[in-house]
């Protein structure tokens, strides 16, 4: 398993909780995160393409604006050094318009840090409590 980061905007509420809902659903080990703008949604997964299969499934159920964006973080190999980005929906614009409107560090850091979770340690944690 890997982790992945799932960056997201969408301009509707409505839309956004139901495109959160609908991974969550597929992703029980999970951990959200929102700045002002921006929800971020750390997954692990077994490839970048089970991820991006079950976002264009989400985003296919929702009505979508114009500035709606989600990316998709997630590193090559070992260790959080080598991130890589794609955007499944939207223009990256987008989302870089959003990031001049927060810190930069408050980004990097919460993307890095959804990273390095250990989901499936924090399930076992909470089954044994």
């Amino acid at each position: 398993m890997r982790n992945f980061v799932v960056v997201y905007r969408f301009r509707d509420q409505e839309a956004e909780k139901a495109f959160t809902r609908f991974l969550i659903d597929k992703y029980p080990e999970h951990r959200k995160e929102k700045s002002d703008l921006t929800c971020y949604l750390g997954i692990p997964a077994r490839h970048p393409e089970e991820v991006n299969q079950h976002v264009n499934e989400a985003v296919d159920k929702i009505d979508r604006s114009e500035g709606d964006y989600v990316g998709l973080y997630f590193t090559r190999g070992t260790g959080s050094g080598n991130v890589k980005q794609e955007m499944l929906y939207g223009n990256s614009s987008y989302l870089e318009n959003d990031l001049e409107k927060v810190t930069r560090n408050f980004h990097d850091l919460t993307v890095f840090e959804l990273l390095d979770e250990d989901y499936l340690r924090e399930r076992m944690i909470r089954n044994s409590s």
